[in-house]
């Protein structure tokens, strides 16, 4: 029954209290009137109950003192008792256990001297009497100190019962952390407290939800009770051996190779992919319910080919996603632009989905989600991320920022980050820079902030690895004494660095009071070390398994510059060196500033060399004074150019040691928009009495104006610059361009009027390409050319489109030998691609209305008999072309081989010409068996008075019309061009051609010196040549012969040998120089467009003559020596 008193409170109010204002409150009794200058506590008394049956021997034998005296000896649950006949009947406390049977409070009570208070308490509790107590004489930290011991005495007390006089209790189990409860209630005047159990039969307005756990109630007073401090080691706890495995699992290290996209999709797996797909279907029918608009279900092809041009965009940014699909030459990218359409793209963007909207919380629910839209998707990737990797012994929390400029209301300002927007994430990091468990930070909850914020996050980023002996590092926003201890009850242990201000740390001495190198610390009974230390400033940090008396050593700069060692800690070298795990993740995503944590991978490369133990290395970066180091990004941008200054005096010292050499240039505008003019050398090297024909790039020229003078001077300023003999200069390589071909005042003129030998020659890919644009005026072959574009751009901008037909490159204006590969294979599967328009257009195969409407249009364009006949045509004429315009990229490639090949092709198209009837014959056979298989009408247009848009020639059958409007007009058009663009525009220089074996024999030995020696002053040419000539009808060397081969005839003819080099020097193409575009992409992508000038051209001279490098002797020590020239505050040495 409960104790009478109790009832009494029926008519008080009832208050639910905080536990530490309970505490704290002021009570007022009739002892406390009497000392005013004591506060009061908790002090047990026993109430008597008369009872008969129950009645002990023990009852008897323990009566307690009189109330106002307190007995030490006896204890229960860490508060002092007294024992009293006399029942209470001012202040109370009353508690009570459950009425069912007795629990075994024995369980909590280990303590001989309490045993007979225990058996007095527990036969009172049998008999169901009340167990009261009473406020006595207690300081505040008394009270405190007492219930906190609560705590402790739960977690020391046995499993296995009490004392062996209760043979009842030890038969009862009972835990009274879940079971005793303390219920805190007030009356109106304030005089009274009452504290019962819980369990207690209470009056209808006694609240569960005031009932207090009494472990709660200790731990409480366990966290209020001040940290106690000192100087002894005994008091640390020792670590123990990590116990778990670490690396990566089995699974993984079987595998034989392990690629970078296996290693994606081993955190990126196919359970994402099929969630993203079902979500991102669920949200299309939702919206389809809604608005009745169909659409096309997503798969996982289709999703990964969309997360990889999301990844590529990363890497090449553009304002808008669209103008990837440009049709601008400057925007559009063929690649991206092949795996899908720009529409699809954009249907996916705004359709993909990760949840279900239809059951996401109402934002007042409790169960609201400011990620729910990503949650799944961050647990899958979390559990991937914890199976691929077993962590290892050190690990490191800390803050990472992911950058975003975008509107959320998760995106925080963290002006003092390198990342200063974006969303912040809690990581968990192992050593090797592993994110193995992280929480995106969703901010405040209404305007309430959340407290200790930084203890929580560590508790939960490492609620995964306890009991394991982990080491764990974070930095002083998480770090308080109280964390340190819970850590270490977790088997965690911990070093951190702590802001001074934090509760609980030990109080040290001022900043003032300690010189540099001197360190004083702390250790509490709770087993967390404090330690300050004095470098240019204070460091503070705590730890609860370093010892501090361990000392090491650190190497400090005076302000002499003298280098000295000083004292320091051996947890903060630990802190140090095992801290920056996080940092570790964002090496390879930006370029760094030297003053971020990580200073990207120049700097880690030098810490690894130093490391793997090059002392002059690490002694230098130390010693060295801040301006004197040598590490700094104008530093390396000058070894770059070092760099690049010895490649292009190696070539220039070949181009000045031949005869001979021609310049060749060309201009293409870079990623940020820089028009860059590509300069190269043409020269043959004689090595060995050996003769190779080379052409090697020498750098880019940023052109701050295109006009012909800037650009002449530009060239000759360059030329001039890197050494080279221009007296020299035979010849000029450029496209066809007006501002560089002018006759008047063109870049070639300007030149040329300086160096009266330096012909220019246009680039023989160029005119040939030219041939092909002039073919494509004939009105029907333009478009049939155009329809194919179209059709090809058609099936290539869509990943579902594409895999219809077989793959067929684009037509691209830059890659001269594209168009023609692409023409031909289009003819070779004609059939295959007008069944599949059919196909679409019909509807046969499913698409939307817009590719339907298309495909309906492309089709109606190939079903005539004429965009047959010139498909045909023009395939027959691509793959003569097509061996051609590969040849011509070549490097050997010189002008006696570029005639050659270029006279084959006109002498094939003249004999078609003259047996047009039975060349067209077959090509018409072929378009006629294709027509017939596809159903295609074959028939002539119709012929009326007067056209000016297609030819309208009077012919008796569609064969013979086909044959005059289009075969004939299209061989003439291709001979005439080809005989137009490749005429011999210098006399002097193609009469070299005469020299030549299968020449010879025409060769006037008198005229052609006057011819040579009036430009080139080669001495005894002419009495050489009659020699020559007789040589080379009376030898055996053929009449194919490569002019490399045919120079080593020519030892005694030296005259003859310097006009075969200046035949070979005279330029072909410019396609080496345009090969130097690719690198300019490669080097001076989207993430670096603002690159230097002179770090640009060092870099590509360094990609582009990666051969060189390995052949130059003392490529370093050069490099070293161009680097000493200059005044420095080093000496350097390179041994």
């Amino acid at each position: 029954m409960p104790n009478p008193g109790a009832c009494a409170i029926g008519s008080h109010v009832k208050k639910k209290m905080d536990i530490r204002n309970f505490f704290k409150r002021k009570i007022t009794t009739t002892e406390e009137t009497t000392n005013p200058s004591k506060k009061m506590g908790l002090q047990p008394v026993h109430q008597v109950i008369p009872s008969t049956s129950t009645s002990s021997s023990l009852d008897q034998e323990d009566q307690g003192p009189d109330t106002t005296k307190a007995d030490e000896s006896n204890t229960l649950f860490g508060i002092r008792t007294i024992l009293t006949d006399k029942p209470v009947q001012d202040t109370q406390m009353l508690l009570n256990d459950d009425q069912s049977d007795s629990k075994d409070i024995g369980n909590f009570l280990n303590n001989s001297s309490v045993h007979k208070l225990y058996h007095r308490t527990m036969s009172k509790m049998n008999r169901q009497e009340p167990l009261t107590f009473k406020l006595v004489d207690m300081t505040e930290d008394e009270l405190y100190d007492e219930i906190a011991h609560i705590g402790d005495d739960f977690a020391s007390i046995p499993s296995d019962g009490a004392s062996d006089n209760d043979s009842d209790a030890e038969e009862e189990t009972g835990d009274l952390q879940e079971d005793m409860h303390v219920d805190v209630l007030e009356n109106n005047s304030g005089d009274e407290i009452i504290v019962s159990g819980s369990d207690i039969e209470s009056p209808d307005e006694w609240d569960s939800d005031d009932l207090v756990p009494l472990a709660t109630l200790a731990q409480k007073c366990k966290n209020q009770r001040p940290v106690s401090w000192s100087n002894l080691t005994s008091n640390m706890k020792l670590p123990a051996d990590f116990v778990s495995d670490s690396g990566l699992p089995r699974s993984i290290q079987d595998r034989e190779t392990l690629n970078p996209y296996e290693a994606f999709n081993l955190l990126f797996t196919d359970d994402i992919l099929n969630h993203i797909v079902f979500q991102t279907n669920l949200y299309a029918e939702q919206r389809y319910q809604d608005t009745g608009k169909p659409y096309n279900k997503t798969d996982i092809t289709e999703i990964k080919t969309f997360l990889g041009i999301n990844l590529l965009f990363g890497i090449k940014k553009y304002p808008s996603y669209r103008d990837h699909w440009s049709t601008s030459a400057d925007l559009h990218d063929p690649y991206i632009s092949k795996l899908m359409t720009v529409h699809r793209f954009g249907w996916l963007l705004t359709h993909i989905h990760l949840n279900d909207n239809s059951t996401i919380p109402e934002r007042v629910s409790d169960r609201y989600d400011k990620l729910y839209k990503v949650r799944p998707l961050l647990q899958f990737l979390l559990e991937n991320f914890q199976s691929s990797l077993q962590p290892h012994e050190h690990l490191a929390v800390d803050e990472a920022m992911i950058k975003f400029k975008g509107r959320s209301s998760l995106k925080q300002y963290l002006p003092k980050k390198p990342i200063k927007r974006g969303y912040k994430v809690w990581v968990l990091a192992d050593k090797t820079g592993y994110c193995w468990n992280f929480e995106i930070y969703t901010g405040k909850v209404g305007n309430e902030t959340e407290k200790n914020l930084g203890a929580r996050v560590v508790k939960s980023l490492t609620a995964q690895v306890i009991n394991k002996n982990h080491r764990i590092y974070f930095d002083n926003f998480f770090s308080s004494v109280k964390l340190m201890q819970d850590l270490l009850d977790l088997k965690l242990f911990a070093t951190a660095t702590v802001n001074p201000n934090r509760k609980d740390l030990p109080k040290f001495s001022p900043d003032k009071s300690l010189k540099r190198g001197q360190y004083e610390w702390h250790t509490s009974d709770i087993g967390v070390t404090a330690v300050k230390w004095r470098d240019k400033r204070a460091v503070h940090l705590l730890s609860n398994y370093h010892n501090p008396t361990i000392i090491t050593e650190v190497r400090r700069k005076e302000k002499d510059g003298t280098v000295v060692q000083i004292p320091c800690p051996a947890l903060l070298t630990d802190y140090n060196k095992n801290m920056n795990f996080v940092d570790k993740q964002f090496l390879y995503l930006k370029e760094l500033r030297e003053s971020s944590k990580n200073a990207g991978n120049f700097s880690d490369l030098l810490k690894f060399r130093i490391d793997a133990g090059d002392q002059t290395l690490g002694n230098h970066l130390f010693t060295a004074a801040g301006n004197s180091k040598y590490t700094s990004h104008r530093i390396q941008n000058e070894i770059i150019s070092l760099a690049g200054e010895v490649l292009l005096r190696s070539v220039v010292e070949e181009a000045n040691s031949s005869k001979y050499f021609s310049v060749l240039a060309d201009e293409t505008a870079d990623i940020a928009g820089h028009e860059q003019l590509s300069i190269g050398i043409r020269y043959v090297f004689e090595q060995n009495d050996k003769f190779t024909l080379k052409e090697e790039f020498l750098g880019f020229v940023k052109l701050d104006r295109l006009n012909a003078d800037s650009i002449a001077s530009s060239i000759l300023q360059f030329l001039e610059k890197s050494g080279l003999n221009l007296d020299k200069l035979v010849g000029q390589g450029y496209d066809g361009c007006s501002t560089m071909s002018g006759e008047i005042h063109g870049v070639q003129k300007i030149i040329q009027e300086k160096y009266k030998r330096a012909f220019y020659f246009h680039c023989a890919s160029h005119k040939l390409n030219l041939v092909i644009n002039d073919v494509s005026k004939i009105t029907e072959i333009r478009n049939t050319i155009g329809t194919v574009k179209d059709i090809i751009v058609f099936f290539r901008e869509s990943s579902l489109r594409r895999n219809l037909i077989p793959n067929i490159p684009l037509f691209c204006e830059t890659r001269w030998s594209a168009k023609y590969k692409s023409l031909r294979i289009f003819a070779e599967n004609f059939n295959t691609i007008f069944k599949t328009l059919h196909d679409i257009k019909t509807g046969e195969i499913l698409m939307n209305s817009a590719t339907t409407k298309r495909a309906a249009q492309l089709w109606a364009a190939t079903n005539s008999f004429s965009f047959v006949i010139c498909l045909m045509v023009g395939s027959k004429y691509s793959n003569i072309l097509e061996p051609v315009a590969n040849t011509l990229q070549g490097v050997s490639i010189n002008f006696v081989d570029v005639y050659h090949h270029i006279n084959l092709i006109v002498n094939s198209c003249n004999k078609n010409r003259l047996e047009v009837d039975t060349v067209f014959a077959e090509l018409y056979s072929k378009a006629v068996s294709s027509c017939e298989t596809l159903g295609i009408e074959v028939a002539k247009p119709r012929i009326c008075g007067r056209q000016i848009y297609r030819s309208n020639y009077e012919s008796d059958s569609a064969e013979d019309y086909c044959k005059k409007s289009i075969f004939i007009p299209y061989v003439d058009h291709l001979i005439l061009a080809l005989k137009t663009r490749f005429s011999k525009e210098h006399e002097i220089a193609f009469s070299l051609f005469d020299i030549l074996p299968k020449n010879i024999k025409s060769l006037d030995s008198k005229s052609f010196g006057v011819k040579i020696k009036q430009l080139y002053n080669i001495e005894n040419l002419e009495s050489e040549l009659n020699i020559w000539k007789e040589y080379l009808c009376q030898s055996k060397i053929a009449e194919n012969i490569a002019i490399e081969e045919l120079i080593g005839h020519c030892k005694f003819f030296p005259a003859v040998k310097d006009c075969c080099i200046l035949l070979l020097t005279l330029p072909c193409t410019t396609c080496t120089i345009e090969r130097s575009f690719s690198t300019l992409r490669r080097i001076k992508t989207w993430l670096r467009a603002t690159m230097g000038q002179e770090r640009l051209v060092g870099l590509a001279l360094l990609s582009i003559h990666r051969k060189r490098t390995e052949t130059i002797q003392n490529f370093a020590i050069k490099i070293l020596d161009l680097f000493c020239q200059s005044n420095r505050r080093l000496v350097f040495s390179l041994e």
